[in-house]
């Protein structure tokens, strides 16, 4: 950016003026308590003066922008690095401590493998399910502590018995309402399910609407850079003093809503990306930028689709080389050792390409719509990659007795289609008892080293064992997570699912609460990327590693 400096070689005299003295003010004065009627007439009549200007000679001085950082791959290895350096793991001593006090019994139900045919129920019998009901979640519930414990959940048991006393006509689908409403202000588990409907939170995010440039033949956003001043537009060189929606702030400051960013040409930026609740109205939402120069633009805003699947048809996994880089996707985390489970196929080729995959200097692995299931199969991937147990930055605390617990998978459970092998959980897990209700899942932490890169892809769809694969990748030197949030379903498992007995309603939960660092992977949030897409993840991905 050029300034036009203006050198006065001689000496203006105003005709005007005469010989100005040199007290005289060199600039008019103004009565500051003048009517505003006043001060319109002195503007609506103003005094013009003729100035005489000489010529004068012009010079051009340089004046630069403060310096933008630079954003090369090595660079943000750099970044993400620090960010893992900084994780703080949380500690189970003091989880343990609140769990040991109280006393719990282990329990269990019939699987009842249908719903019946929606009929009137009983008060007697809809009381009886609802008491079972929460004594399974006293008993089982990993988030049942966490949550509140006795002195939230006792309550909500006497209120929904009074409904059910209220309720003239009772059917499965009123009392299955009943409970949801009851326990969907206090349980924010997006795992805990009844009749199908989650209690959970899914959090949105909102980005910045392309508008169509005719220039350029494209859709475009702002485009921001950063300096050691701040945010600026890169097309302007304006710096970004604040985002507004309306007249009012909005709640993030500029450093969580302008993320680090990959345009489709591999490019590095910094791009507009908001976190907020559900909002009741989903109507346009306009975002202002307000710049240092007191100008402002108003820009459309939206909501990430996050219904709308990326994967349609196709196997569950699949290896491809694109330009030279191997890239392994998953819709899904399986079971390899099960007998009976059709999708067993696809979870052992995953760990196959691991193998074939050891040598390549950089591996691509696309989670992006990956649902979850096995919670095993990522620290079973990594490991066939690099010989070790990579380590979770969480720990988890199961409300199942280690002894019960051993004795489960001991047992040949080879026909059921989420079986795991006593001896696969006990090489890729560390668990041990806590008191006589619990077994709690942990390792120390360490950083592993790496020396290929690993680039892991995922979206708000990446759930559950998809995010434990993610969580992983904050334990690894040289890995890089690229494309949006994952979804947030990790607070708890979902391995517990029954029909109570005379209403048949379904519900599901997990018998395991998860702790993850503070920040690190919030329900309905999820794990932040390092690198932010609009678009197509891998595509960005891929001019990344071609330039």
């Amino acid at each position: 950016m050029k300034l036009l400096v203006l050198i006065l070689l001689g000496i203006v005299v105003l005709s005007a003026c005469g010989g100005a003295s040199t007290n005289q003010e060199p600039y008019p004065t103004y009565n500051t308590s003048a009517t505003h009627e006043q001060v319109d007439e002195e503007i609506a009549e103003p005094q013009h003066v003729q100035v005489n200007i000489p010529e004068v000679e012009t010079t051009y001085v340089e004046v630069e922008l403060a310096p933008v950082e630079t954003l090369d791959l090595q660079g943000v290895l750099r970044i993400a690095q620090a960010r893992r350096e900084a994780i703080i793991r949380p500690s189970a001593d003091e989880f343990v401590a609140g769990l040991l006090g109280r006393e719990m019994r282990h329990m269990d139900m019939p699987f009842f493998p249908e719903p019946i045919v929606e009929v009137a129920i009983t008060l007697e019998n809809a009381i009886y399910d609802v008491q079972l009901f929460f004594e399974l979640l006293q008993n089982i519930y990993g988030g049942y502590d966490y949550f509140g414990g006795d002195d939230v959940f006792l309550p909500i048991l006497d209120y929904v018995i009074e409904q059910l006393e209220q309720t003239k006509d009772l059917r499965t689908v009123t009392i299955a309402n009943i409970l949801f409403e009851a326990l969907n202000p206090v349980i924010h588990d997006n795992h805990f399910s009844i009749n199908n409907r989650a209690l959970g939170i899914s959090y949105q995010f909102v980005v910045i609407t392309p508008i169509f440039d005719p220039a350029t033949s494209s859709f475009k956003s702002p485009v921001f850079e950063r300096s050691v001043n701040g945010f600026r537009n890169r097309d302007t060189g304006l710096y970004v003093t604040a985002l507004m929606w309306g007249d009012e702030p909005i709640s993030m400051g500029l450093d969580e809503a302008l993320r680090l960013s990959l345009d489709a040409n591999g490019e590095f930026y910094y791009s507009f990306v908001y976190v907020q609740p559900p909002r009741v109205q989903t109507g346009l939402q306009i975002l202002t930028i307000v710049y240092d120069n007191g100008d402002v633009s108003n820009h459309a805003t939206r909501i990430i689709n996050t219904l709308e699947p990326m994967w349609k048809d196709g196997p569950l996994k699949s290896l491809t080389i694109r330009e030279g880089i191997p890239v392994v996707t998953a819709f899904q985390m399986g079971f390899p050792e099960s007998a009976t489970n059709p999708n067993a196929i696809y979870a052992q080729n995953f760990l196959d390409y691991a193998t074939q995959l050891r040598d390549e200097p950089v591996i691509i692995i696309d989670l992006r719509t990956n649902g979850g299931g096995n919670g095993l199969l990522p620290t079973m991937f990594l490991y066939r990659l690099l010989d070790e147990i990579i380590p979770q930055n969480y720990f988890r605390i199961s409300n199942s007795p280690y002894e019960v617990l051993v004795r489960g998978l001991q047992s040949d459970t080879s026909q059921n289609w989420s079986h795991i092998s006593y001896e696969t959980f006990r090489k890729y897990s560390t668990f041990a008892p806590v008191g006589d209700y619990h077994t709690i899942f942990s390792a120390p932490h360490r950083m592993v080293s790496n020396d290929n890169l690993f680039i892991l892809l995922v979206d708000r769809r990446s759930a559950s064992a998809a995010e434990a694969f993610a969580d992983l990748m904050f334990s690894l030197d040289n890995a890089l997570v690229i494309g949006q949030n994952t979804a947030g379903v990790l607070h708890t498992d979902l391995t517990y699912g029954r029909f109570l007995p005379n209403t048949r309603i379904h519900f599901g939960f997990g018998r395991s609460m998860f702790v993850h660092p503070q920040g690190h992977l919030p329900e309905g949030i999820g794990i932040t990327p390092d690198i932010w897409v609009n678009g197509d993840a891998l595509v960005a991905t891929i001019a990344l590693l071609n330039s």
